[in-house]
C-alpha cells in the first residue's frame, strides 16, 4: 500500500458529505490540510461531483483549486481554458420521454446544462431546489423554474435528475432502468440520476487524467455515495467514507471516518504521510 500512496500526484473528491460535512460546510481541519497538501508541490486536489456548475465552481473558487473538476457526474471544466469538455448529451427526444414519465407520476424533474439547472416540478420540490447553498450561508443562482424542461434545454442536456422530495422512488427507478437501456440510471437519496450509458464519474476521470498526462494510478478518489463508485474503481487508490452505502465500501480501499468526523482530513492526513517530503 506504501507504494501506491507514494505514486498518486493528484486527489479527486466528492463535494457533498465527502469534502463537506453533512451540513455543507468545511469541517474546521480541511482547509490546514488542504494547504499542507499544496506545499507538497507533486500533489494537488480536484472534486468530482454530481452539483451543478453554478454549485460546484464557486466552491472550487474558494478553496483556491486550479486544476480542472468534474461537475454534474461527468462534465469536465477546464479552468485554463475557461472550456466545458463534454460531448455526451442527452438527445431531445429522451427528454421529452423522460418528462412524459416524470409528469405521469407527478414527479420532479431537473435538467444539468453545462450552464445551469433547469426544474420542472411542483412548488413544495422547488422550494428545496431554490434554497440550496453552494456552501452553508451562502446561495448562487443555480437553477431556473420551467413549464417544459424539453423546449427550454434543447440538446444540451448532460444529466437529468427525476427528483422528489417526499415519495419513494425505488419503483420509478426500476421502471426507468427498464424503459431506457440507454441511460444509466443510479439511486440517490431524493433523485435517480440519469447520463447516457458510460457516462459517469469514472469515465471523466479517465480524461481528466489523460488532460493532465496522469496515470489512473497516480489518482487517489474519495467518495460517499453511488454515484462515485466508477470514480473509486477507476483511480488508483480509493477512498470511501464511513457513511458511505456497503456497495461502496466494497470498492475502497480505504474507509476513514464521516465527513462530520473529519473524515476528508484524515485521508489527505494519510496521503501526507506516505508523499516524499
Amino acid at each position: 500500500m506504501k507504494d501506491r500512496f507514494e505514486k498518486i500526484q493528484q486527489v479527486v473528491s466528492d463535494i457533498d458529505g465527502t469534502l463537506l460535512t453533512v451540513g455543507n460546510a468545511l469541517h474546521p481541519r480541511t482547509q490546514a490540510v488542504i494547504r499542507a497538501l499544496r506545499k507538497k508541490k507533486q500533489c494537488e486536489l480536484t472534486v468530482s461531483t454530481g452539483r451543478s456548475f453554478p454549485l460546484s465552481n464557486p466552491l472550487v473558487q474558494h478553496l483556491g483549486l486550479s486544476a480542472p473538476f468534474i461537475f454534474s457526474g461527468g462534465a469536465i471544466y477546464d479552468q485554463k481554458t475557461k472550456a466545458v469538455l463534454t460531448d455526451h448529451f442527452i438527445d431531445a427526444e429522451t427528454v421529452k420521454s423522460i418528462q412524459y414519465f416524470a409528469r405521469e407520476r407527478k414527479l420532479g424533474l431537473v435538467a444539468h446544462t453545462t450552464e445551469c439547472m433547469l426544474c420542472l416540478m411542483d412548488d413544495a420540490d422547488w422550494a428545496k431546489i431554490a434554497e440550496i447553498e453552494w456552501i452553508k450561508g451562502e446561495k448562487v443562482n443555480h437553477a431556473m423554474r420551467v413549464d417544459s424542461v424539453e423546449t427550454k434545454a434543447g440538446e444540451s442536456v448532460i444529466r437529468l435528475d427525476i427528483f422528489s422530495e417526499d415519495q419513494p422512488l425505488t419503483a420509478a427507478n426500476i421502471q426507468v432502468t427498464h424503459k431506457f437501456p440507454q441511460l444509466h440510471a443510479v439511486q440517490m437519496t431524493r433523485s435517480i440520476e440519469l447520463t447516457p450509458v458510460g457516462v459517469n464519474k469514472g469515465s471523466a476521470l479517465k480524461m481528466l487524467a489523460l488532460m493532465q498526462d496522469l496515470k489512473l494510478d497516480q489518482i487517489m478518489a474519495i467518495g460517499d455515495s453511488l454515484n462515485d463508485m466508477a470514480l473509486l474503481q477507476e483511480a488508483g487508490i480509493g477512498v470511501a467514507m464511513e457513511t458511505a452505502p456497503d456497495d461502496l465500501k466494497d470498492v475502497a480501499d480505504v474507509i476513514v471516518p464521516s465527513s462530520d468526523q473529519g473524515g476528508f482530513a484524515d485521508a489527505l492526513e494519510l496521503l501526507l504521510y506516505f508523499i516524499p517530503n
